[in-house]
This record gives C-alpha cells, structure tokens and sequence, in this order.
C-alpha cells in the first residue's frame, strides 16, 4: 500500500471526527524532542513528506493533528509524547449512505467507517498528484490524466499541477503506468494467458491470471431438478451457427452435422452431463487483468470472447463472441495463449526480451464452442443469477504502478484492497460460503 498501516503508539490519541479517515498514526519519539512539526514529518514520514515543502503544505492543509487537534503552524515545536496523526482532507472525501455501492466496498476497513455511511478518501496523495477512486471525484481543480469506464471502479491518478499533467499525459502515452484490475468471471479460467483479439481494427492485449475459483450452488438458483433445467439448456443453446459451422451444414446436412457436434464435445445421450445436466459444475473465477492496451471497454469485450464474461456484465455476455464471428471477425486461436505458470505478472513491462521468450512458450487455445452443454448451463445459471439477484459489475483497478513520479523521479507503487463486493457477491452464489 502507498499507505502505511498505522504505527503502534504508547498514548492513545483522541479520536478525529467521523468525517475523516486516519491515513497513519505514530506518537512523537524522545529524539525529535525540540524539533518543528514539519522537520518531524520529514524524519517520521519521509515517504510521504520528501521535501519542506511537502510537510509544511500537509500542517497548512489541516490534514495533520496533534493529540487528535488540527494545527496550522509548521513550526510548531514538538515536546515529545505527543501523538501524530494524518488525516485525509475533508476537500478530497465525500460521505455515502450505507447502502451504496462505494459505501459497501469500503465498509470492509471498519476503522474509517461510522454508523451512517463510509468515508471515501484519497490513497495516495503529494503535492504533485492524487490517486483516489474515480467516484470520489471531490479534489480541488484535479486534472485528469485518465479515465475508468462508467460501470469500473477504484484507482485513477490526478495530477495536481500543469507539470505533472503533462508528464503523467506522457507516461499513459508511451506506457509507463502499469495498472492491475480484479474481477470476477463466469466459468472456471485457469492459469495465466495472454488475449490478442483485435477490438474495433486495433491490437489489444490483456493478460490475466486465475486466483480464486469459486462453485456456484445451482440449488439456490432453482436449477436443482435435472429435467427442469435440461428443457431450460435446450432453449439457452445458441441457434445462430457461425459462417463455418454453417457451410458444414449445407455440404453434410444439419441433422448429421449436429450429430458429429454431439459426439465431438462428449454431449451424446450417454454423457453425464446431457442426462443430469444440473450435476455439472458452475464456477466463478476471481481473476486478475493486466491491460497492455487502452482501448474502449477492453477488459470487458476480452473476456466475453473469452467465453468469460464479467459478473453483472450488461453489455458484453455469452453471445458477444458469436455476434463477432457473424460480423466476420476472425478469432484466431493464437490470438488467445496460455503464458507459463512461472511468467512474471504483467509479462510486457518485464522486459522485452522476458516477454518474447514468455509468448514463444505459450500455447494458442481454441475459441470456446458456443453450443456446448456447459456453456448454456453456465449461460442458464449466469441469466437465473442476474435475475434473482441483480448482480453488480465486479471490476476495479486495485493497483497502479507508476515508473517515475514526475517530480521525484521515484517509482510509485499505490494499491487498495479488494472490495468487499467481491466477497459478498460470491457468498451470494456459492449459497452462503464464499
């Protein structure tokens, strides 16, 4: 974390209002007895005050407290005992009802929650840039360097000055901001891979890397009875054939075309999961995305191509794929590889040479078949899910890396944890457990 976790103090410092949110806490050593609060921040903190300048602008903003008081004199002198804390400024937060969205996916940090709503607050913050959640949106004048889709949540940096607006501009442009998403997918993705397909004319690539896998309770969704859902399959399955399934149908017939379909996948009357369809596995699967390109809705299109839609997705699900290959997009199969169990995460900023001997060991895997049985029971129990629970889009930024602050020159490092939406959302299908 950019923030520190608060350090441990001999005296416990009154508590701040509940409109703010602690960013760290650390009582006043013997040694900086005598010195001036802003030559103390330096010596206590100097991650987060590198400069005069940066600790006397943090005193002057109000965001440090003495023994749980704002002070606004830089100067003050230290006694030694006192307790420091930092707070996040009232201008850079804002309040949400309980109930919220954002409000539910910070409750998990009860520390800076308060009975009537969530406290929303700046990650990371200097006298250059902030990195806040997009939804925040309460700096003073930020300067946006980039944007998070409409439905996406989490981190997004803002510079403070017309300096670092144009050289953090830059660093997006030539692809020295790496950025971490976490989401959640229908079906069970495994391993890491690399995803190529081409969205709207233009080269994409996203990496990702399976960490969660989690089984959905197809009882608590109703599609507990074997017939019941087996009727529900045969409806879901996809009757839109793509241009090569089709000419394979005209050139043998469809009758004996659908039979070699059904042999092919396993899917005849002798297989388990034709006669009791409501036996075989759903999953979720927790995964992490690494962006290599910024193109619109990116994460989201790769992964409904993927056969992996995003959970509460309610543009791109299970028949986006198909609507690409009716348009006559081609989904080559080395378009979507399977990366080394030990490649680094987000393999192309780990060097060029890293990455190509990354891809030259990856595996290209065949587009999913849309009329597979486990595909409409994942496609049947992704539709009972939305409908009885009104599933929310699970992605966010979690994590930016940033290879040189514009002022500094330094690496920063910023992440946030997962947000307790992912938790209550799979507790939800996994019927209570997540």
């Amino acid at each position: 974390m950019a923030v520190p976790d608060a350090a441990p103090s001999a005296a416990a410092a009154p508590p701040p209002s509940s409109k703010v949110a602690v960013m760290w806490e650390c009582p006043v050593p013997a040694s900086c007895t005598g010195l001036r609060l802003h030559e103390a921040l330096q010596r206590l903190q100097p991650e987060h005050y590198p400069s005069v300048t940066a600790a006397k602008m943090a005193v002057r903003r109000r965001s440090i407290l003495i023994d749980g008081k704002a002070v606004v004199n830089p100067s003050h002198t230290l006694a030694g005992g006192e307790v420091l804390q930092c707070v996040a400024r009232a201008g850079a937060a804002v309040q949400l009802p309980a109930g919220d969205r954002l409000a539910r996916a910070v409750a998990a940090d009860a520390a800076r929650c308060t009975a009537a709503g969530v406290q929303l607050q700046v990650v990371y913050e200097d006298e250059h840039l902030a990195c806040p959640s997009q939804q925040v949106g309460a700096l003073r004048r930020p300067r946006h360097v980039h944007r998070l889709d409409e439905a996406t949540g989490g981190l997004v940096l803002a510079a403070k000055t017309r300096v670092a607006q144009q050289e953090l501009s830059a660093a997006f442009q030539h692809r020295r901001v790496h950025k971490r998403y976490r989401a959640l997918a229908w079906g069970r993705l495994e391993g890491r891979g690399l995803v190529t397909y081409t969205l709207d004319g233009r080269s994409c690539e996203t990496e990702y890397a399976a960490v969660h896998h989690t089984a959905v309770a197809l009882g608590q969704l109703g599609l507990g009875d074997p017939a019941a859902v087996a009727a529900a399959m045969a409806a879901a399955v996809p009757t839109v054939k793509t241009p090569a399934a089709a000419a394979a149908d005209e050139a043998a017939g469809s009758g004996a075309a659908a039979a070699a379909h059904s042999s092919s996948n396993g899917s005849s009357s002798g297989s388990s999961s034709a006669a009791d369809p409501s036996s075989a596995a759903v999953w979720l699967t927790t995964v992490d995305l690494w962006p290599h390109t910024g193109r619109r809705h990116q994460l989201r299109r790769h992964m409904a191509l993927l056969g992996h839609p995003l959970v509460g997705e309610p543009r791109y699900s299970f028949g986006y794929a198909q609507q690409r290959q009716r348009a006559g997009q081609s989904m080559p199969p080395e378009d979507h590889r399977r990366l080394p169990a030990d490649a680094a995460p987000d393999a192309a900023a780990a060097g060029a040479a890293k990455c190509a001997a990354a891809l030259a060991a990856a595996v290209p895997q065949p587009v999913p078949d849309a009329l597979s049985p486990e595909l409409a029971l994942l496609r049947l129990a992704a539709a009972v899910a939305g409908r009885q629970h009104a599933l929310e889009l699970c992605l966010w930024a979690l994590e930016l890396r940033l290879d040189s602050h514009p002022a500094t020159g330094e690496p920063l490092h910023v992440q946030m944890p997962e947000p307790l939406l992912f938790a209550e959302t799979r507790a939800v299908l996994a019927g209570g457990q997540a």
